[in-house]
């Protein structure tokens, strides 16, 4: 409840985003016809990053999927000296994917830590049933969740029935929680262990059995490490890349020859067999250190059961070994180059010769659309409001937007959107650049005529080929909140006088009732309008805008953001505060008075 200030404007939020929001669309394709959109991700997008169920070992041994897709490989490895000898930079190396697994790419692995994973093992064993059974289980569950695609049977059924899961990433930020539980558990069973008074006999049954498991465990590894083949999903690409780049060397745009293009596959596949090679070593390397680890924990308890060393000094000794065993896998993926200082991330942001011609406009109420990979590229929003821009849940009517309109470059709808630069590339100096586009239709216009659509999949279908200065299409739904149609009126005028974060005020003036169409995203679950102060109807037009019919004369019109389920997230956070407030009171003093009757 004290959370509830976050959690219910999110939970409300989420119905229409593209994670929880249901498209109104007709899905188009040939499998799925006639069926709307369900609501929330995809299943294919949603699973997109599961873990391997094999490459779950990296809890205890980190390199036996490689690592990083990016990094990872040094001057001294095997694939940069098979580099320099073909004529390529051995820097090129780290740019090249250690990682080989089942996801599509990753920077690094989830390790929980060798010793770590020797006393939960060990916990299984020893560990008595009040907390075994419930951090075995919830580890389990979580892993398994982890695994998204890897196990269908399972993960489908709680992507189906499980509120709120769909709204995750990815499936393996699921191994969250083995990282707490496992540490935890592995806690609980270090403390039982040292301090819990068991006879030296089952202390050492129980560690026998937690022994011969983790050599069991040990003895899959090495046939793992044996058995791999190293070959990630995207090496033959990486091969033809190559290849490709040395037969056109070898060309210098000739027709190449049967022998150029042997030659050409013989260095593409010597720098796979090096990548693999290296793959293979970084598992056999991380598998022998954490081996190494493990068996010096399982002899610093077994010198603690046989009374040879002191509680003190196997905690201690444990707890470097942790330190030494997880510090140094840590800093492989999070090194002093990661750190920099506040100005060097702000020169991330410094402005292009594009951008600085842009802030030359006088008046920035407008949009930006850079079209370097726009929909994932947040940096225009630094300096501009841009149509682009990255968000993992966008409200799901402009997913659709960018999905059937924006990605075929609909010129219409960026002019509703006021889209007044396009920064795109210089095809000679290959710089950005800004270029002016007079379409832009500004913050508000008035048009000529409402047109009544049938169904949101219409709505979509009419922005194919419109003017969106003349006309304005509205689903039926909305009819009864459309005052009629507009009376053409040339005097008419409104502009935007102010546009602040949760405020945006117009002046409007006509001598007949007029429709408006503000460009601005429609989203009714905060944003409330008013005519001269007095709250007012208003509609999804053009499927992603915000229309309103406005009557004669001289008017004031305002949008609020005023989201009551903030108000309502505000309240239960300051009740339960309260309430938490007064029984850590009740709770004190009861304490005391408990003490002086003692």
């Amino acid at each position: 409840a004290a959370c509830s200030i976050t959690l219910v404007p999110t939970y409300e939020y989420a119905k229409d985003t593209m994670r929880g929001g249901k498209s109104e669309l007709t899905d188009t394709t040939a499998a799925n016809a006639g069926i709307k959109t369900k609501g929330g991700l995809d299943k294919d997008y949603a699973f997109n990053w599961s873990y391997g169920i094999d490459e779950t070992l990296t809890l205890m041994v980190p390199g036996i999927m490689g690592g990083s897709s990016s990094g990872e490989l040094d001057e001294k490895s095997k694939t940069a000296a098979a580099l320099t000898e073909i004529g390529f930079q051995e820097s090129v190396a780290r740019q090249l994917p250690a990682y080989w697994g089942s996801q599509p790419n990753t920077s690094g692995p989830v390790y929980v830590g060798a010793i770590i994973c020797f006393l939960f093992i060990l916990g299984i064993f020893y560990l008595d049933n009040t907390h075994k059974w419930w951090l075995l289980g919830i580890t389990v569950f979580a892993i398994m969740l982890a695994w998204g695609s890897n196990f269908k049977a399972f993960n489908y059924f709680i992507f189906d029935v499980m509120p709120g899961y769909k709204k995750f990433r990815a499936p393996t930020m699921a191994l969250v929680i083995p990282q707490m539980t496992m540490c935890l558990m592995a806690a609980l069973t270090l403390h039982k262990f040292l301090f819990g008074g068991d006879a030296k006999e089952f202390m050492l049954k129980k560690w026998k059995q937690a022994s011969i498991a983790t050599a069991v465990l040990a003895g899959i590894l090495v046939m793992l490490y044996f058995s791999y083949s190293y070959s990630g999903t995207n090496d033959s690409r990486l091969k033809e890349n190559f290849s490709s780049q040395v037969l056109n060397s070898l060309a210098r745009g000739q027709q190449p020859t049967p022998q150029m293009q042997a030659q050409a596959n013989d260095v593409g596949q010597t720098v796979i067999r090096a990548l693999t090679e290296d793959r293979k070593a970084m598992f056999g390397g991380d598998l022998v250190r954490s081996l190494l680890f493990i068996a010096a924990a399982i002899a610093l308890l077994w010198l603690f059961a046989k009374g040879k060393l002191s509680q003190l000094v196997v905690a201690i000794s444990l707890l470097l070994l942790v330190v030494f065993d997880l510090l140094p896998v840590g800093k492989r993926y999070l090194k002093e180059d990661n750190f920099v200082e506040k100005s060097n991330i702000e020169e991330e942001f410094t402005m292009s010769s594009a951008d600085r011609m842009i802030k030359q406009d006088p008046d920035q109420n407008f949009r930006v659309f850079n079209t370097d990979d726009p929909f994932n590229n947040a940096k225009p929003s630094y300096h501009f409001n841009s149509v682009g821009g990255y968000n993992p849940a966008k409200l799901a009517i402009y997913q659709d937007l960018i999905e059937r309109q924006l990605s075929t470059g609909n010129m219409a709808v960026f002019n509703m959107l006021n889209t007044k630069y396009f920064v795109v590339q210089d095809p000679q100096s290959g710089q950005p650049v800004a270029q002016l586009n007079n379409g832009a239709l500004g913050n508000v216009w008035l048009v000529k005529q409402v047109v009544l659509v049938e169904n949101a999949d219409a709505e979509m279908k009419a922005l194919n080929n419109f003017n969106p200065k003349d006309t304005a299409f509205v689903d039926k739904r909305f009819q009864a909140k459309i005052k009629g149609q507009p009376q053409f009126d040339s005097t008419a005028s409104i502009r935007l006088l102010e546009n602040l974060n949760d405020k945006i005020t117009y002046d409007f003036n006509a001598a007949t009732p007029q429709f408006a169409v503000f460009s601005e995203i429609y989203y009714d679950k905060g944003w409330d309008a008013y005519i001269d102060g007095n709250k007012a109807d208003y509609v999804r037009t053009d499927y992603v805008l915000r229309g309103m019919s406005i009557p004669a004369g001289k008017h004031s019109i305002e949008f609020r953001f005023e989201p009551k389920a903030y108000k309502t997230g505000n309240s239960l956070a300051l009740w339960a505060s309260i309430i938490g407030f007064i029984v850590l009171i009740a709770a004190i003093v009861m304490n005391v008075k408990k003490k002086r009757i003692v």
